[in-house]
């Protein structure tokens, strides 16, 4: 779910999660005291560099990234634009459920959401017209922002 610049709506959308192919190196280092491994993959248009820990055996890392033999405590681009890095591990004091709040979504793809989050970067002055309002007077016009977005393809 998100809620993009000047917009009241909240976009959602679901997907299944990804099948990465991971490539698991011998390389070894430890990280928040955990003994981790390291792995490589590409992944919507990006390399990743990821280290994880088979200590903690959960199939899953940060953002999208998951599917190794243990929780992945690092993980960055090889351009170095996005890096996750853990700092610590906690066990919470008291369970918690997971609430989905009764908002009206509006439901999008992720192709079409990141079209876009494109057009908001690219043109804002479109992107704000097509959200319905109206730039004052006198504001520049034709802005555009820098867009690095994490999923290329």
């Amino acid at each position: 779910t998100t809620i993009l610049f000047g917009s009241t709506d909240v976009y959602k959308y679901s997907e299944r999660g990804p099948v990465i192919n991971w490539k698991i190196m011998q390389e070894r280092k430890k990280i928040s005291g955990y003994n981790c491994q390291k792995a490589e993959t590409s992944y919507l248009g990006r390399k990743y560099t990821v280290w994880f820990t088979p200590e903690i055996p959960i199939q899953n890392g940060p953002w999208k990234l998951g599917g190794l033999p243990g929780l992945i405590l690092y993980a960055s681009d090889s351009c170095g634009h996005y890096i996750f890095e853990c700092t610590g591990i906690q066990k919470p004091s008291k369970k918690e459920p997971i609430v989905e709040y009764d908002i009206n979504y509006k439901n999008i793809t992720r192709g079409k959401l990141n079209l876009l989050i494109n057009r908001m970067h690219i043109n804002f002055d479109q992107y704000m017209t097509s959200q319905g309002k109206i730039m004052a007077e006198g504001s520049q016009k034709n802005i555009s922002f820098p867009y690095n977005p994490i999923e290329l393809e």
